[in-house]
């Protein structure tokens, strides 16, 4: 299980959201996984799909004053694990 700190991740999220990855995708015969997150807000919900290093390059960027990103390691339980626990 990896854990993702929603409160490291996104400080300014509302309460009333809901963060998930209902699912992730298989390339090129093992090569590569990418991830469904889907994010709730309200009446609103937004879906991407991105591998981790998109994720992680985002996440960087979006908070230039951290040294590292706070999304769990890229390998901490393997990169085909199909649940996450958000704190």
């Amino acid at each position: 299980m990896a854990l993702l700190d929603m409160n490291n991740v996104a400080p300014h999220l509302e309460r009333n959201s809901i963060v998930s990855i209902p699912q992730y995708r298989i390339h090129e015969s093992g090569k590569y996984a990418t991830y469904v997150i889907k994010v709730s807000i309200d009446s609103f919900t937004w879906t991407v799909e991105r591998r981790y290093r998109e994720f992680e390059s985002f996440d960087l960027k979006r908070f230039e004053d951290r040294k590292k990103s706070f999304l769990p390691p890229k390998k901490l339980v393997g990169n085909m694990v199909n649940f996450f626990h958000i704190l």
